[in-house]
This record gives structure tokens, sequence and C-alpha cells, in this order.
């Protein structure tokens, strides 16, 4: 509620000094932000796709399409989701390197929600490789560095590939503590004791996800919780 109060700041802001990347920014977020409420964004993200169709800069046309996308990704709409990516990639051609890869990550996403796992393995490598690159190079974003390890150890796991997949675990929790930044730590080590199950380590894995819960506990994160005790049942 919070967050799209402010988004409409942005955008009541942006309409009054007549400031259009503000304006494009406010109906990006409002989209989002009702998305994320389980209410209609839709609409807004249709005033954000007409409004930036003659736009020809590093982010637009293709951002409108890319949030419709994800709109209609996160409603279980993969076919008309993956349209809007294709859109996003051809009108974003090689203007904007990041939001390529962006794009190539939630393309990437969607595959793995549609169990075609092999498809998405490439493109989850392309945006790791493309992180790392760019966290060495100038970037500060950490998150999302470590994400795109997350993403790339949760493909191999879902292909079966628990050694690859403990692998780039490791490299996550290397690098989560390197940096500093832990947002994806506790994924890391839930997975890794789910990999550990399956490869009949169980004490390990029974060690790792009992350690693991505490984290979840704290950060009153039911989904994962469940997952957790799940597997402990199993073991």
């Amino acid at each position: 509620d919070k967050a799209e109060l402010f988004a409409n700041i942005i955008l009541q802001k942006g309409k009054q000094e007549n400031n259009k990347n503000q304006i494009f920014e406010g109906y990006f977020k409002i989209a989002r932000t009702k998305n994320l409420k389980g209410e209609n964004g839709f609409p807004y993200a249709d005033s954000l796709i007409a409004r930036t169709k003659n736009i020809n800069n590093k982010d637009y046309p293709a951002k409108g399409h890319i949030l419709k996308g994800i709109l209609f990704n996160n409603n279980s709409k993969y076919k008309e989701a993956l349209e809007e990516y294709v859109t996003a990639l051809e009108l974003n051609k090689n203007k904007n390197e990041e939001q390529l890869y962006y794009i190539k990550k939630l393309i990437a996403i969607l595959k793995t929600s549609t169990e075609e796992y092999k498809e998405a393995l490439p493109l989850f490598l392309e945006h790791y490789e493309y992180e790392k690159l760019r966290i060495k190079n100038e970037s500060k974003d950490s998150r999302t560095y470590i994400a795109s390890i997350f993403s790339l150890a949760n493909i191999y796991a879902k292909l079966k590939d628990y050694h690859n997949s403990i692998k780039y675990i490791d490299l996550g929790i290397y690098e989560s503590r390197k940096y500093n930044d832990f947002s994806s730590y506790n994924y890391l080590t839930m997975l890794k004791g789910i990999n550990q199950y399956y490869l009949k380590n169980l004490t390990t894995a029974d060690e790792i996800l009992s350690q693991t819960l505490q984290g979840f506990i704290k950060n009153k994160d039911y989904a994962n919780l469940g997952i957790i005790y799940y597997y402990l049942g199993k073991i």
C-alpha cells in the first residue's frame, strides 16, 4: 500500500512538471505494485505502452512490454508473457545491454515455470556471465549478481544435476560473504539441503535444512518454511 502511494505521487508529480521520464516511471511502478497486491495493473501497463510507442531511447518502448510480460507471467499466462518479452527483445535491439540480459532472464524464469528447464539453462548462464562481468567492471549491484548465481544453481537442481547445483550454491555463499549481501543466502542454503537430500546425504541435508529453518521463521517466509518442513519430514 505504501509503495502504491509513492508510485502515485511520482506519477502526479511527473504530470504536473510535464516530466516524461517521471510519468513513465510512475505508470511502471503503479502497475507493478498493483500486480503484487493481486490487483489489476494492466491498464497502467497499457498506458505506458501507448505513451512510449514513439519514444526511442535505451529504455523505451521495450520497457513497457517487459512490464506487461511480467504481469502476464505473474498471472500464469505464459504464452502472452512470452509474446511481450519477444516484442521487448525486438524493440530493445542492441540499445540497452542491461535490459537485453534482463529480458533473457525473464524468459528463463518463464521457461522454468513451464518446466522447459533445458531451454532455461543457457539463458540463465548468459545472465550470470553478464552479471559476473558487470560486478567486476563497474556495478556494485551484488544483489542481482548473487541472485543470478542462485538462479543457475536452481535450474541445475531442476535438471537433477545436483553436483553442478551445489558448485554454484557454494559460489553464491562465498560471494554473499565477500560482498556482505545475504539477500539470497537462506535460499542458497535451503537449496543445498534439498540437493543433499536427493544425493542421499540425509544427515547433511537434515543439518543444513534445520539451520536454514531459523532464517525463514525470522522473516515469516511461510512458503519456504513449508518446503523445508516437507523435506525434513521426508528425511
